[in-house]
């Protein structure tokens, strides 16, 4: 069979299978090898006729155990390809018969998802997210896949409502004593966005040192032609006020400070998708109880300055895609309001840049506070 591989000789493989199936027409792996070259070939009507007879065969195996790789791979590209869902729930099913593991749950979980079972998937879920005997460590990345596997079930989902209803419940199951693991949080900061959950998602994302993308305040585009932009000052770069009534010479005209227009909690803020050779300004303000020392942990898509209180902490003019935490700055947090600039000069895209404060250790503060963007 190894003579035929790929769809182009899906029918030189048929051939031979069914030449091979008036002899053998109870072998289960005749039948599975069936269900996926018809599968290959888009032929699901017969790759559902076939994997039916192949787990019917191995339900009378003593040793079906030893056929649950091959079930759960399978699965998984059936719940991957949106292909087969009843066959995908029977298989799933069947693996967790034999392995009730977090992983082997959330994978029968996407399988009612995507069946449109959702009590059935939040209960599975929800089991996969609280593991006995697991640890901390292994519980943060469980919830990261599981997310993700949600997230990439979610795309063929009919019915909206009753899924943000599912979604809903489930983030009362994660647990929350995860603390501030970056990509968890931030995972779960975008599933709140996009279920029109904004206070939920502000949360997560703080718990980061992230700053909330719609929390800052940018102006721009300014010119970088040649990259000019770098060391051109268009406004006062040392200012610890701004004015949103103030306007500037834009590239295109006059600008003012408008609400940034990002809203994907990754972390990344990004000033435009479709623009090159430009520049310009991120602006926040945050109050802390006292003064302390801390870190700005700073990367930006291309050369990027960064202002603390009106004085100048970084600068880089490399280009460059943005890492998360790639630059650490050590800084002096005052008592009360501060505030940060950060210049950004695009080459080419992506444009934007990734900032987070942490104390010294790299943790998270759970104390400051943000103003109010508007």
């Amino acid at each position: 069979l190894g003579l035929y591989p790929g769809a182009k000789n899906a029918e030189k493989r048929l051939t031979l299978l069914n030449e091979l199936g008036a002899k053998s027409a109870n072998s289960p792996l005749l039948h599975k090898m069936l269900g996926d070259t018809f599968l290959e070939s888009e032929e699901l009507e017969k790759a559902t006729e076939a994997y039916e007879k192949w787990l019917e065969l191995i339900g009378d195996d003593p040793e079906q155990r030893r056929n649950v790789p091959d079930m759960h791979l399978l699965v998984y590209k059936l719940i991957s390809d949106n292909k087969l869902p009843e066959i995908a729930l029977k298989l799933a099913e069947r693996v967790v018969e034999f392995d009730s593991s977090p992983v082997m749950n959330a994978t029968l979980g996407s399988a009612y998802l995507l069946n449109e079972e959702y009590d059935k998937a939040l209960e599975k879920y929800s089991i996969s997210l609280n593991p006995q005997g697991h640890s901390h460590t292994f519980r943060v990345k469980n919830i990261e896949s599981i997310l993700q596997r949600i997230s990439q079930t979610s795309k063929h989902i009919k019915d909206k409502e009753k899924y943000n209803e599912m979604m809903g419940k489930l983030f009362e199951e994660i647990p929350t004593d995860f603390g501030s693991q970056l990509n968890a949080n931030l995972l779960i900061a975008e599933f709140c966005r996009k279920l029109g959950m904004n206070d939920k998602a502000r949360v997560y994302v703080q718990r980061t040192g992230f700053f909330p993308e719609r929390a800052w305040l940018t102006l721009g585009p300014f010119d970088n032609t040649a990259g000019i932009g770098y060391n051109t000052e268009y406004i006062s770069e040392e200012t610890t006020e701004i004015d949103r009534n103030t306007e500037y010479e834009g590239l295109s005209g006059q600008v003012k400070w408008q609400q940034g227009t990002d809203e994907v909690y990754d972390g990344f803020f990004s000033f435009g998708e479709d623009e090159k050779w430009l520049t310009s300004y991120a602006w926040i303000s945050f109050s802390s109880p006292n003064e302390r020392q801390a870190q700005i942990r700073f990367d930006s898509d291309d050369q990027g300055k960064v202002w603390l209180n009106g004085k100048k902490v970084y600068a880089h003019r490399r280009t460059r895609g943005a890492q998360i935490d790639r630059r650490t700055i050590p800084v002096t947090i005052t008592q009360g309001k501060n505030t940060i600039l950060v210049k950004v000069s695009n080459e080419s895209l992506p444009w934007g840049f990734y900032l987070r404060i942490t104390d010294t250790d790299g943790n998270p503060f759970g104390d400051l506070e943000l103003s109010d963007p508007e």
